[in-house]
């Protein structure tokens, strides 16, 4: 059975990455991801969260195994309805609409991040970010409109 490092650097090139990339994307050093996928070290939860965004089988890297129906179905089956269904028609998405998903909710979330942390400079940390949704469909639309 191949290991966790293995499994992480075939996902990767089945991603169509190079490990300088993939670490920018996953938002490590090229050396971490290097040492992630020769088993010196062990990815983070953090991490693994940040590599399903690109699309990576996180079951599969871990247990070395890949999740039948019926599991997957017991997992989706714990998220809200509009998670579900964001689920059900992504599996439905050609390719490249997946990338394309992919970049969108990176950059959406990136976005999310970048504004949490400037609020919680300017405030000290006493507040919490709540971007407008009038804020949000802008920054959606100016990211398409760099494409």
């Amino acid at each position: 059975m191949s290991s966790v490092g293995e499994r992480l650097k075939g996902e990767r090139v089945r991603l169509g990455h190079s490990v300088r990339k993939f670490a920018e994307i996953a938002d490590v050093s090229t050396s971490t991801q290097m040492r992630y996928e020769s088993n010196e070290n062990v990815p983070g939860s953090d991490y693994y969260n940040r590599i399903s965004a690109l699309g990576a089988e996180i079951f599969w890297i871990m247990r070395g195994e890949k999740e039948d129906d019926e599991a997957r179905d017991k997992r989706v089956a714990m998220y809200p309805p509009e998670v579900r269904e964001l689920i059900e028609n992504y599996e439905f998405c050609p390719d490249e609409v997946k990338a394309a998903l992919r970049v969108i909710a990176k950059n959406a979330a990136d976005q999310k991040r970048k504004t949490a942390k400037d609020l919680k400079k300017k405030t000290g940390g006493s507040a919490a970010a709540k971007p407008a949704e009038e804020e949000l469909i802008l920054d959606l639309t100016m990211m398409s409109d760099d494409k």
